[in-house]
C-alpha cells in the first residue's frame, strides 16, 4: 500500500464585515492554527523520514 497523506476538515466560512474583534485571536482560530502546524510538522517528519 502507498497511502497518500491528505489533510481533512476543511473549514470555510465567508464574512464581508470587519469588526473589532476580528484583530484578536479566538479559540476557534489557535485551534485551527494548531492543526495547521500539526499537519505541517507531520509532513516535515515523513519527508526526513523518506516517505514521501
Amino acid at each position: 500500500m502507498n497511502p497518500i497523506p491528505a489533510s481533512t476538515g476543511h473549514l470555510v466560512v465567508k464574512s464581508n464585515a470587519l469588526r473589532p474583534s476580528a484583530f484578536f485571536p479566538s479559540s476557534g482560530n489557535i485551534e485551527k492554527t494548531e492543526k495547521a502546524v500539526y499537519e505541517s510538522l507531520g509532513l516535515i517528519w515523513a519527508k526526513l523520514r523518506g516517505q514521501i
